[in-house]
């Protein structure tokens, strides 16, 4: 399943570590959370992922495609159905949280609030799973959660961990040289300060503290 499958395969201290650089990257501060921490990844056009590392070793992964089915902006109840089989200790790292740049709330009439997710998985300390309400939802409403072995469009996922580049090398040349090949950098010298940074914050996290 792609990027999934990839996902399943990285040691999840190394998940962490692309998580937290790509955030860095994209100028997107940590964000403490109830019992973790997040690091977010966005486009700036509606896309988003977010990773909630809890304490515990547990991990909340969300998932935003701003032109999907999967879009909840006005229906609490169905929002908190896709949550279903997450723990609560995950789902209280989002829960009733103010909203970001990212994630967008959706709330019902007693003030409860949930993120925006079009895609909800979780790390349960040995492997990964996909929300078991995200599996109900789409089968129940007739949405292609899966086609030819990845995750559909309306899910967010294969687009939104594009960054963190699972199951391809993760360095600072191979992510300048991916952007390079979507156009980035065209002005002389560019390149090179864009390079310059990157190593810069991968340095730092890999010299940080843990």
């Amino acid at each position: 399943m792609g990027t999934w499958e990839d996902l399943q395969r990285t040691p999840i201290a190394d998940v962490r570590r692309r998580a937290a650089i790509v955030d860095t990257w994209n100028d997107i501060e940590p964000v403490d959370v109830p019992g973790g921490v997040r690091f977010a990844w966005n486009d700036g056009g509606g896309q988003a992922a977010g990773w909630f590392f809890a304490d515990d070793g547990r991990v909340l992964l969300l998932t935003y495609e701003h032109e999907s089915v999967l879009n909840f902006y006005e229906d609490y109840a169905s929002q908190l159905s896709v949550f279903g089989g997450v723990p609560d200790e995950l789902v209280a790292m989002v829960a009733d949280r103010p909203e970001s740049y990212e994630f967008l709330n959706t709330e019902n009439d007693q003030g409860r609030t949930l993120p925006h997710a079009s895609g909800v998985f979780w790390f349960d300390g040995a492997r990964w799973q996909i929300a078991q309400g995200l599996v109900e939802y789409c089968a129940t409403h007739d949405i292609t959660l899966i086609a030819d072995g990845v995750f559909s469009h309306d899910v967010g996922f294969e687009y939104a961990l594009g960054d963190c580049r699972f199951g391809e090398e993760f360095t600072p040349e191979a992510l300048i040289a991916e952007q390079v090949a979507n156009g980035y950098y065209e002005e002389p010298g560019e390149e090179e300060a864009a390079l310059g940074a990157l190593r810069a914050v991968f340095a730092a996290y890999d010299r940080a503290p843990r």
